[in-house]
Protein backbone atom coordinates (compact mmCIF):
# COMPACT_ATOMS: atom_id res chain seq x y z
CA UNK A 1 0.00 0.00 0.00
CA UNK A 2 2.82 2.36 0.88
CA UNK A 3 4.62 1.41 -2.33
CA UNK A 4 1.49 2.15 -4.36
CA UNK A 5 1.03 5.47 -2.58
CA UNK A 6 4.65 6.43 -3.12
CA UNK A 7 4.40 5.46 -6.80
CA UNK A 8 1.24 7.54 -7.16
CA UNK A 9 2.81 10.56 -5.47
CA UNK A 10 5.91 10.18 -7.61
CA UNK A 11 3.79 10.11 -10.76
CA UNK A 12 1.81 13.14 -9.61
CA UNK A 13 5.02 15.04 -8.86
CA UNK A 14 6.41 14.21 -12.28
CA UNK A 15 3.17 15.39 -13.89
CA UNK A 16 3.30 18.66 -11.93
CA UNK A 17 6.91 19.21 -12.97
CA UNK A 18 6.05 18.55 -16.62
CA UNK A 19 3.12 20.98 -16.47
CA UNK A 20 5.30 23.63 -14.83
CA UNK A 21 7.97 23.13 -17.49
CA UNK A 22 5.36 23.50 -20.21
CA UNK A 23 4.05 26.70 -18.57
CA UNK A 24 7.59 28.09 -18.27
CA UNK A 25 8.31 27.26 -21.91
CA UNK A 26 5.03 28.84 -23.00
CA UNK A 27 5.66 31.94 -20.92
CA UNK A 28 9.21 32.21 -22.22
CA UNK A 29 7.92 31.97 -25.77
CA UNK A 30 4.60 33.73 -25.20
CA UNK A 31 5.59 36.83 -27.13
CA UNK A 32 6.86 34.76 -30.05
CA UNK A 33 3.65 32.74 -30.08
CA UNK A 34 1.46 35.85 -29.89
CA UNK A 35 3.42 37.53 -32.69
CA UNK A 36 3.15 34.60 -35.08
CA UNK A 37 0.19 36.08 -36.96
CA UNK A 38 1.03 39.78 -36.49
CA UNK A 39 1.82 41.25 -39.89
CA UNK A 40 5.04 43.18 -39.27
CA UNK A 41 8.62 42.59 -40.38
CA UNK A 42 11.09 40.63 -38.23
CA UNK A 43 13.06 43.66 -37.02
CA UNK A 44 9.81 45.23 -35.81
CA UNK A 45 8.83 41.99 -34.12
CA UNK A 46 12.12 42.02 -32.22
CA UNK A 47 11.51 45.61 -31.10
CA UNK A 48 7.94 44.72 -30.08
CA UNK A 49 9.28 41.89 -27.93
CA UNK A 50 11.74 44.29 -26.30
CA UNK A 51 9.42 47.24 -25.72
CA UNK A 52 5.88 45.83 -25.37
CA UNK A 53 4.32 43.72 -22.65
CA UNK A 54 2.36 40.54 -23.31
CA UNK A 55 -0.86 42.51 -22.73
CA UNK A 56 0.24 45.11 -25.28
CA UNK A 57 0.93 42.40 -27.84
CA UNK A 58 -2.47 40.87 -27.17
CA UNK A 59 -3.96 44.25 -28.08
CA UNK A 60 -2.16 44.09 -31.41
CA UNK A 61 -3.78 40.75 -32.20
CA UNK A 62 -7.25 42.25 -32.11
CA UNK A 63 -8.89 42.86 -35.46
CA UNK A 64 -9.69 46.43 -34.42
CA UNK A 65 -7.54 48.63 -32.19
CA UNK A 66 -9.17 51.76 -30.76
CA UNK A 67 -11.65 51.70 -33.68
CA UNK A 68 -8.72 52.18 -36.08
CA UNK A 69 -7.91 49.61 -38.76
CA UNK A 70 -5.22 47.30 -37.36
CA UNK A 71 -3.21 47.46 -40.60
CA UNK A 72 -2.81 51.22 -40.14
CA UNK A 73 -1.78 50.78 -36.51
CA UNK A 74 0.77 48.11 -37.43
CA UNK A 75 2.10 50.30 -40.23
CA UNK A 76 2.51 53.18 -37.75
CA UNK A 77 4.21 50.91 -35.23
CA UNK A 78 6.75 49.75 -37.80
CA UNK A 79 7.80 53.38 -38.29
CA UNK A 80 7.54 54.54 -34.67
CA UNK A 81 8.59 51.77 -32.30
CA UNK A 82 12.32 52.29 -32.89
CA UNK A 83 12.05 55.88 -31.58
CA UNK A 84 13.40 56.43 -28.07
CA UNK A 85 10.29 58.26 -26.85
CA UNK A 86 7.80 55.73 -28.29
CA UNK A 87 5.16 54.64 -25.77
CA UNK A 88 2.64 51.97 -26.77
CA UNK A 89 0.05 53.33 -24.34
CA UNK A 90 0.00 56.49 -26.52
CA UNK A 91 -0.46 54.54 -29.76
CA UNK A 92 -4.06 55.65 -30.14
CA UNK A 93 -2.93 59.29 -30.21
CA UNK A 94 -0.11 58.49 -32.68
CA UNK A 95 -2.49 56.74 -35.05
CA UNK A 96 -5.17 59.43 -34.85
CA UNK A 97 -2.60 62.09 -35.76
CA UNK A 98 -1.49 59.88 -38.67
CA UNK A 99 -5.12 59.65 -39.78
CA UNK A 100 -5.17 63.45 -40.13
CA UNK A 101 -2.44 63.12 -42.75
CA UNK A 102 0.78 63.73 -40.79
CA UNK A 103 3.73 61.62 -41.98
CA UNK A 104 6.75 62.76 -39.92
CA UNK A 105 6.76 59.85 -37.47
CA UNK A 106 9.35 61.23 -35.05
CA UNK A 107 7.39 64.50 -34.73
CA UNK A 108 4.08 62.64 -34.46
CA UNK A 109 5.41 60.71 -31.45
CA UNK A 110 7.00 63.81 -29.89
CA UNK A 111 3.93 66.04 -30.27
CA UNK A 112 1.46 63.31 -29.29
CA UNK A 113 3.37 62.64 -26.07
CA UNK A 114 3.37 66.38 -25.31
CA UNK A 115 -0.35 66.77 -26.02
CA UNK A 116 -1.17 63.89 -23.69
CA UNK A 117 1.12 65.28 -20.96
CA UNK A 118 -0.75 68.59 -21.22
CA UNK A 119 -4.10 66.89 -20.70
CA UNK A 120 -5.43 66.89 -24.25
CA UNK A 121 -7.57 63.95 -25.32
CA UNK A 122 -8.04 61.84 -28.43
CA UNK A 123 -11.35 63.67 -28.90
CA UNK A 124 -9.49 67.00 -29.12
CA UNK A 125 -7.37 65.62 -31.96
CA UNK A 126 -10.36 64.10 -33.75
CA UNK A 127 -12.19 67.44 -33.58
CA UNK A 128 -9.45 69.01 -35.73
CA UNK A 129 -10.67 66.92 -38.67
CA UNK A 130 -13.93 68.92 -38.66
CA UNK A 131 -12.08 72.03 -39.89
CA UNK A 132 -10.18 71.41 -43.13
CA UNK A 133 -8.04 74.56 -42.83
CA UNK A 134 -7.07 73.83 -39.23
CA UNK A 135 -6.39 70.20 -40.14
CA UNK A 136 -4.03 71.25 -42.95
CA UNK A 137 -2.26 73.71 -40.64
CA UNK A 138 -1.97 71.10 -37.88
CA UNK A 139 -0.42 68.57 -40.26
CA UNK A 140 1.99 71.18 -41.62
CA UNK A 141 3.09 72.07 -38.08
CA UNK A 142 3.77 68.40 -37.36
CA UNK A 143 5.56 67.59 -40.61
CA UNK A 144 7.51 70.73 -41.49
CA UNK A 145 6.89 73.58 -39.10
CA UNK A 146 5.70 77.05 -40.15
CA UNK A 147 7.74 80.23 -39.90
CA UNK A 148 10.04 79.43 -36.95
CA UNK A 149 7.52 76.97 -35.54
CA UNK A 150 9.52 73.80 -36.15
CA UNK A 151 8.82 72.81 -32.55
CA UNK A 152 5.36 74.36 -32.19
CA UNK A 153 2.16 72.57 -31.23
CA UNK A 154 -1.31 73.69 -32.20
CA UNK A 155 -3.06 75.16 -29.14
CA UNK A 156 -6.35 73.30 -28.87
CA UNK A 157 -7.96 75.58 -26.25
CA UNK A 158 -7.01 79.15 -27.29
CA UNK A 159 -10.03 80.69 -25.54
CA UNK A 160 -8.69 79.61 -22.12
CA UNK A 161 -7.39 82.53 -20.02
CA UNK A 162 -4.14 80.59 -19.50
CA UNK A 163 -3.61 79.75 -23.19
CA UNK A 164 -0.09 80.54 -24.36
CA UNK A 165 0.85 81.72 -27.82
CA UNK A 166 4.59 81.65 -28.47
CA UNK A 167 7.38 79.95 -30.42
CA UNK A 168 6.23 76.56 -29.04
CA UNK A 169 2.47 77.09 -29.22
CA UNK A 170 0.58 78.23 -32.31
CA UNK A 171 -3.04 79.39 -32.15
CA UNK A 172 -3.28 79.51 -35.97
CA UNK A 173 -6.16 81.75 -37.13
CA UNK A 174 -8.06 81.76 -33.84
CA UNK A 175 -10.33 84.75 -33.32
CA UNK A 176 -12.02 85.34 -29.94
CA UNK A 177 -15.81 85.24 -30.13
CA UNK A 178 -16.36 87.95 -27.48
CA UNK A 179 -14.32 90.87 -28.81
CA UNK A 180 -15.58 94.34 -27.95
CA UNK A 181 -14.50 97.76 -29.15
CA UNK A 182 -12.37 99.78 -26.72
CA UNK A 183 -14.27 103.03 -26.13
CA UNK A 184 -13.62 104.35 -22.60
CA UNK A 185 -9.84 103.94 -22.48
CA UNK A 186 -7.51 106.42 -24.22
CA UNK A 187 -5.76 104.99 -27.29
CA UNK A 188 -2.71 106.28 -29.09
CA UNK A 189 -3.67 108.61 -31.97
CA UNK A 190 -7.32 107.73 -31.19
CA UNK A 191 -6.75 104.35 -32.84
CA UNK A 192 -9.52 101.73 -32.79
CA UNK A 193 -8.77 98.62 -30.75
CA UNK A 194 -10.64 95.52 -29.68
CA UNK A 195 -10.29 93.24 -26.63
CA UNK A 196 -12.09 90.27 -25.14
CA UNK A 197 -14.97 91.54 -23.05
CA UNK A 198 -13.60 90.49 -19.63
CA UNK A 199 -10.15 91.95 -20.38
CA UNK A 200 -11.71 95.24 -21.50
CA UNK A 201 -13.88 95.56 -18.38
CA UNK A 202 -10.80 94.95 -16.20
CA UNK A 203 -8.82 97.54 -18.17
CA UNK A 204 -11.55 100.15 -17.65
CA UNK A 205 -11.43 99.55 -13.89
CA UNK A 206 -7.64 99.76 -13.83
CA UNK A 207 -7.77 103.04 -15.74
CA UNK A 208 -10.09 104.43 -13.09
CA UNK A 209 -7.60 103.41 -10.41
CA UNK A 210 -4.72 105.06 -12.28
CA UNK A 211 -6.79 108.21 -12.74
CA UNK A 212 -7.51 108.44 -9.01
CA UNK A 213 -3.79 108.23 -8.32
CA UNK A 214 -2.41 110.48 -11.07
CA UNK A 215 -5.36 112.55 -12.30
CA UNK A 216 -6.06 113.43 -15.95
CA UNK A 217 -7.61 110.88 -18.28
CA UNK A 218 -6.29 107.47 -17.13
CA UNK A 219 -3.22 109.23 -15.72
CA UNK A 220 -2.09 110.04 -19.30
CA UNK A 221 -1.78 106.31 -20.01
CA UNK A 222 -2.76 105.16 -23.49
CA UNK A 223 -3.43 101.85 -25.16
CA UNK A 224 -0.90 101.35 -27.96
CA UNK A 225 -1.89 97.84 -29.03
CA UNK A 226 -4.56 95.24 -28.25
CA UNK A 227 -6.12 92.43 -30.31
CA UNK A 228 -4.43 91.69 -33.65
CA UNK A 229 -5.81 89.14 -36.06
CA UNK A 230 -3.75 86.41 -37.71
CA UNK A 231 -3.85 88.33 -41.01
CA UNK A 232 -2.74 91.58 -39.34
CA UNK A 233 0.11 89.81 -37.60
CA UNK A 234 1.17 88.12 -40.84
CA UNK A 235 1.21 91.47 -42.65
CA UNK A 236 3.25 93.09 -39.84
CA UNK A 237 5.67 90.16 -39.71
CA UNK A 238 6.25 90.11 -43.46
CA UNK A 239 6.76 93.87 -43.56
CA UNK A 240 9.42 93.66 -40.86
CA UNK A 241 11.12 90.74 -42.61
CA UNK A 242 11.37 92.88 -45.74
CA UNK A 243 12.81 95.79 -43.72
CA UNK A 244 15.17 94.03 -41.32
CA UNK A 245 15.73 90.28 -41.40
CA UNK A 246 18.41 90.57 -38.72
CA UNK A 247 16.06 91.82 -35.99
CA UNK A 248 12.87 89.99 -36.91
CA UNK A 249 12.76 88.47 -33.39
CA UNK A 250 11.15 91.70 -32.12
CA UNK A 251 7.83 90.62 -33.63
CA UNK A 252 6.19 87.20 -33.41
CA UNK A 253 5.08 85.24 -36.49
CA UNK A 254 1.31 84.95 -37.10
CA UNK A 255 -0.22 82.37 -34.79
CA UNK A 256 2.44 82.97 -32.12
CA UNK A 257 1.46 86.44 -30.95
CA UNK A 258 -0.21 87.00 -27.57
CA UNK A 259 -2.14 89.89 -29.11
CA UNK A 260 -4.14 87.43 -31.22
CA UNK A 261 -5.63 85.95 -28.03
CA UNK A 262 -7.52 89.20 -27.40
CA UNK A 263 -6.52 89.57 -23.75
CA UNK A 264 -3.09 91.20 -24.13
CA UNK A 265 -2.36 94.92 -24.34
CA UNK A 266 0.51 97.31 -24.77
CA UNK A 267 -0.07 100.13 -22.29
CA UNK A 268 2.24 103.12 -21.82
CA UNK A 269 2.48 106.84 -21.05
CA UNK A 270 1.46 109.17 -23.85
CA UNK A 271 4.36 111.57 -23.34
CA UNK A 272 7.18 109.07 -22.70
CA UNK A 273 9.06 106.86 -25.14
CA UNK A 274 8.08 103.22 -24.78
CA UNK A 275 11.61 102.19 -23.78
CA UNK A 276 11.54 104.73 -20.90
CA UNK A 277 8.10 103.76 -19.58
CA UNK A 278 9.54 101.25 -17.09
CA UNK A 279 11.15 104.09 -15.13
CA UNK A 280 7.96 106.11 -14.58
CA UNK A 281 5.78 106.46 -11.50
CA UNK A 282 2.78 105.26 -13.51
CA UNK A 283 4.56 102.00 -14.30
CA UNK A 284 5.49 101.51 -10.65
CA UNK A 285 1.80 101.85 -9.79
CA UNK A 286 0.76 99.42 -12.55
CA UNK A 287 3.40 96.90 -11.46
CA UNK A 288 2.10 97.05 -7.88
CA UNK A 289 -1.63 97.02 -8.65
CA UNK A 290 -2.12 95.25 -12.01
CA UNK A 291 -2.89 91.92 -10.35
CA UNK A 292 -5.75 93.56 -8.40
CA UNK A 293 -7.49 93.94 -11.75
CA UNK A 294 -6.46 90.55 -13.18
CA UNK A 295 -3.38 91.60 -15.19
CA UNK A 296 0.21 90.39 -15.12
CA UNK A 297 3.34 91.78 -16.76
CA UNK A 298 3.53 89.14 -19.44
CA UNK A 299 7.26 89.37 -20.16
CA UNK A 300 8.90 90.21 -16.81
CA UNK A 301 12.54 90.88 -16.02
CA UNK A 302 14.92 87.95 -15.68
CA UNK A 303 12.55 85.52 -17.39
CA UNK A 304 13.84 85.96 -20.94
CA UNK A 305 15.37 82.48 -20.97
CA UNK A 306 11.86 81.04 -20.47
CA UNK A 307 9.63 83.42 -22.44
CA UNK A 308 12.23 84.02 -25.19
CA UNK A 309 10.96 87.61 -25.19
CA UNK A 310 12.92 90.56 -23.82
CA UNK A 311 11.54 92.40 -20.79
CA UNK A 312 8.45 94.43 -21.81
CA UNK A 313 7.04 96.47 -18.90
CA UNK A 314 4.30 97.84 -21.17
CA UNK A 315 2.90 94.44 -22.20
CA UNK A 316 0.10 93.26 -19.91
CA UNK A 317 -1.92 90.05 -20.07
CA UNK A 318 -5.33 89.50 -18.51
CA UNK A 319 -5.64 86.15 -16.69
CA UNK A 320 -8.21 86.92 -13.96
CA UNK A 321 -7.68 88.38 -10.49
CA UNK A 322 -7.00 85.21 -8.48
CA UNK A 323 -4.52 83.81 -10.99
CA UNK A 324 -2.84 87.19 -11.50
CA UNK A 325 -2.29 87.57 -7.77
CA UNK A 326 -0.94 84.03 -7.51
CA UNK A 327 1.49 84.51 -10.41
CA UNK A 328 2.66 87.89 -9.11
CA UNK A 329 3.13 86.79 -5.50
CA UNK A 330 5.21 83.80 -6.60
CA UNK A 331 7.33 85.83 -9.02
CA UNK A 332 6.53 83.56 -11.95
CA UNK A 333 6.05 84.15 -15.64
CA UNK A 334 2.98 82.62 -17.30
CA UNK A 335 4.91 79.67 -18.77
CA UNK A 336 6.17 78.69 -15.32
CA UNK A 337 2.73 79.04 -13.75
CA UNK A 338 1.02 76.90 -16.39
CA UNK A 339 3.58 74.13 -15.82
CA UNK A 340 2.99 74.17 -12.07
CA UNK A 341 -0.79 73.88 -12.49
CA UNK A 342 -0.82 70.90 -14.87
Amino acid sequence: MNKKRKSHLKGLLVSIIIVLLIIIILLFNAKNILLMNVDVNNSTKNLIKQKLSINDIMMLRKSKIYDIDSKLVLSDIEKEISLDDYNFSNQEMYSNISLLGATNQSMIVKKANEYLEEGYSIKDIKNISNDSDKKAYFVKLIDKGIYNQANAKLVLNPSDNLAIANYENSIYNYQPSNLVKVTNVPTIDNSTYYLKDDAYQALEKMCSGIEKEFGSNCGSMVLTSAYRSYDEQEKLYNELIAEDKENISIVQPPGESEHQLGNSIDFALSYVKQEDYGNTEQFKWVKEHAADYGFIIRYPENKEDITKIEYEPWHLRYVGIDIAKDITSKGLCLEEYVKTTK
